[in-house]
């Protein structure tokens, strides 16, 4: 997310917009780019299905947040759980991995902050692996809040 230029607003007026892009990593190419009206979570949303369209599924998601990304969505449980229904379905998965007490734990622990609600959820699901558990449950949370230093 980069600060863009100032543009005209259709009623009048001039609005700040700003770039979201994807970068493959490997190759360094954009597989998508779009100026937004707003930083918020909503046009990484949109961005990031459109850059699997056109470079193919992620076998890894690195996620740099800058300074200036806000994400007042994540306010309430309700917005947490749709931002984790979204990464799961980007990264192929259709059956819940996170049980209703697990998903109440992430958001208390992160207080709705998506660089800790991936850096948690990705611990978590780590230690699920590990353990061969069907789903992340509370005392699997509980753990994984202690190792990622929460």
């Amino acid at each position: 997310m980069l600060f863009g230029p100032w543009v005209q607003r259709a009623g009048g007026g001039k609005m700040q917009v700003f770039l979201q892009a994807t970068l493959d990593d490997a190759s360094r190419l954009i597989p998508h780019a779009r100026f937004y009206p707003d930083p918020g979570l909503d046009c990484f949303l949109h961005c990031l299905p459109q850059s699997i369209t056109a470079r193919g599924l992620l076998t890894r998601l690195y996620m740099d947040i800058a300074k200036i990304y806000r994400s007042p969505q994540l306010a309430r449980i309700e917005e947490l759980e749709a931002f984790l229904a979204q990464q799961l379905k980007a990264a192929g998965v259709t059956q819940p991995l996170f049980d209703d007490t697990a998903r109440q734990g992430l958001y208390q622990a992160t207080k709705g902050i998506p660089r800790k609600v991936n850096k948690l959820a990705m611990t978590a699901l780590r230690l699920a692996a590990a353990r061969n558990a069907p789903l992340v449950d509370e005392a699997l949370l509980l753990d994984a809040t202690a190792e990622a230093l929460l």
